[in-house]
This record gives structure tokens, C-alpha cells and sequence, in this order.
């Protein structure tokens, strides 16, 4: 991972941004949620199933198609052997180089909150 992403500093402008975001954080980490409905819309449900292994999870994905254009299902997996929360990204991108390490937990730029947020947003500048 510390390769990763000083490969991406790498190639950054100087003062340039590295944004990532995830929907894992230390809240859902802390409580895990074995089911969550990530988007219910009138085309579209998907259910992620989630099985925590470790300092990892498992990330099954179901997809539920329910248009008139569309009907149907798909299904995957995703492994993340160790799940990254904020800390750990700040920890990481620091040693990467990055100057400047900001969290926030939504798209709004609240700060992020360990207890509260759903949502990780991550902003390292060069």
C-alpha cells in the first residue's frame, strides 16, 4: 500500500490533491453491519453482505435490477484482507510524503468523526 501510494505522489503536481473515499469507517467498522442497503433506487438495489475476517472483510455484492429497461441479478465478491480507517490512511499517506492529510466525513466537508460518520473522505495534498 505505502508503494501504492507514493507512486501517486509521484505523479501529482506540486500542491496537487489525492482524494479517496470509502464507505468503511471506524463507526461501521466499530459496529459491524452485517447487511447494508447502498442504493434502493426505482431501477437499482444493491445489498452489500459483509463478512469480517480479522482486520479484513469480505464485500458481497448483490445488485437487484427491477426497470423496465432492465430485470435481473448480479453478484461478486470483493476481499479486502485489512480494512483501512482514518488513522491508518493518515498514518500511511504521511509516510508516503504528503504535507497536508485532511478527513472528512461527508461530501459537505463536515469533519470526520470517528463515532458518527458513514461515510471516509480523505484529502492528502503534496
Amino acid at each position: 500500500m505505502l508503494c501504492a501510494l507514493r507512486s501517486m505522489r509521484a505523479v501529482l503536481r506540486q500542491d496537487g490533491l489525492l482524494v479517496i473515499t470509502q464507505g468503511m469507517t471506524d463507526k461501521l467498522w466499530r459496529e459491524r453491519p452485517r447487511f447494508i442497503l447502498e442504493i434502493n433506487t426505482s431501477e437499482i438495489s444493491r445489498l452489500f453482505v459483509i463478512d469480517y475476517i480479522n482486520d479484513g472483510a469480505r464485500f458481497s455484492i448483490l445488485d437487484i435490477f427491477h426497470s423496465s429497461k432492465q430485470k435481473g441479478l448480479k453478484v461478486w465478491s470483493i476481499d479486502h484482507p485489512h480494512i483501512l480507517l482514518g488513522a491508518d490512511h493518515k498514518r500511511l499517506l504521511r509516510e508516503a510524503g504528503f504535507a497536508d492529510v485532511g478527513l472528512m466525513g461527508d461530501y459537505d466537508f463536515q469533519d470526520y468523526d470517528e463515532a458518527t460518520s458513514v461515510r471516509l473522505i480523505v484529502v492528502a495534498r503534496k
